[in-house]
């Protein structure tokens, strides 16, 4: 059999197959539906376990830049539309139809139905859509990535009006201050005001880029790391905060537009980086194969997932087995799915 590329960088297709598993463990976790007191032990199993999973899919993007935005990567516009974006929009069409087919026949719904579900999509297909916008202005980022300075005046803007501004505006209106309104209408003119609003998934894509293309010093990837872990941590205790303040769950700290979101994707992205695999032919050709095989699972683990109807125990102890156990299944069984399917001509393109 041909050995892998020397140019293949094992490491990579590592942090992809994590973040593969994470987005599955994510899903797994009941936390939207199992009626448990909020800041109870079963609470806090599922909190952590979101805390800890939360960053994937903005690691998904930072990838997909990466490589995309890499000048050795140059392809024509016409490449782009006729190869990248063609093969998401037809998985998006093929798995969108055969979720809306099974809601249909699970409920018993007819052809407007059907309709409806094809084109929205199910819940986990947004990505499929924000892949497809971004790889669409990948012609335009180059020509901001084609210069180092410009690239970074791109991340330094994003992140004070994103990440350091914006969040910090969010989080005063957390709390109960005097004249609130004021800093409400402030809050207010400032999101019209930032140009990088609802761009969290572009910021991520060039930030990808910028963090493969150029090598961050030791002192700064240690400092990285670092915020990384102590952003992870935040981001719990600060969900439990606040989630205990609106007795419901809070997704504030844990969307793709926090600050602590951003620094644990970052800071695994470089951990990843600095990895130095020297595995077997065998052990590297099985990691290519997953790795390849990751969008694949995470088109079909909801349709697994959703087959099972599992019931979860509400002892913390069972709970948290249950969820390693359950997403250790889904992850195998669709990643057998999505290499079965693979092998198919016909639908290679849609895995």
């Amino acid at each position: 059999m041909n050995q892998i590329s020397s140019t293949r960088q094992l490491h990579y297709d590592l942090l992809r197959i994590f973040a593969s598993f994470m987005v599955v463990m994510l899903h797994v976790s009941p936390q939207a539906y199992l009626d448990v007191e909020i800041a109870s032990a079963p609470w806090n199993v599922m909190n952590a376990i979101t805390g800890l999973c939360c960053w994937n899919v903005s690691a998904f993007f930072m990838l997909s830049g990466a490589f995309l935005l890499a000048p050795q990567k140059a392809m024509s516009t016409r490449t782009l539309y006729r190869k990248n974006i063609a093969r998401l929009a037809a998985a998006f069409v093929f798995w969108s139809a055969v979720y809306a087919l099974t809601y249909c026949l699970l409920r018993g719904k007819g052809k407007w139905t059907f309709l409806n579900e094809l084109l929205r999509g199910h819940y986990h297909m947004w990505f499929v859509f924000t892949l497809i916008s971004l790889y669409a202005v990948v012609p335009l980022l180059r020509k901001i990535t084609e210069s180092k300075k410009a690239t970074e005046y791109f991340l330094l803007i994003g992140f004070l009006f994103t990440y350091l501004i914006g969040r910090a505006l969010n989080f005063a209106l957390l709390f109960e201050l005097p004249h609130k309104d004021v800093l409400q209408s402030l809050q207010s003119a400032y999101a019209q005001l930032n140009p990088y609003r609802g761009l969290t998934a572009l910021y991520a894509f060039v930030l990808g880029h910028y963090l493969m293309a150029y090598p961050l010093p030791k002192a700064a990837r240690r400092l990285l790391c670092a915020a990384g872990c102590l952003s992870c941590l935040m981001t719990i205790g600060l969900t439990r905060w606040h989630s205990d303040v609106l007795q419901a769950t809070s997704s504030v700290f844990t969307s793709g537009a926090s600050l602590g979101v951003l620094m644990m994707t970052a800071a695994l992205f470089v951990f990843f980086k600095e990895l130095r695999l020297t595995p077997g032919a065998k052990a590297q050709r099985a990691l290519l194969l997953v790795s390849k095989c990751t969008f694949g699972v995470y088109l079909v683990h909801a349709l697994v997932l959703e087959r099972l109807d599992i019931a979860y125990p509400v002892a913390a102890g069972a709970l948290l087995l249950s969820i390693v156990g359950v997403s250790l299944l889904v992850f195998l069984v669709s990643l057998a799915i999505s290499v079965a399917m693979s092998r198919i001509p016909g639908l290679k393109k849609v895995i």
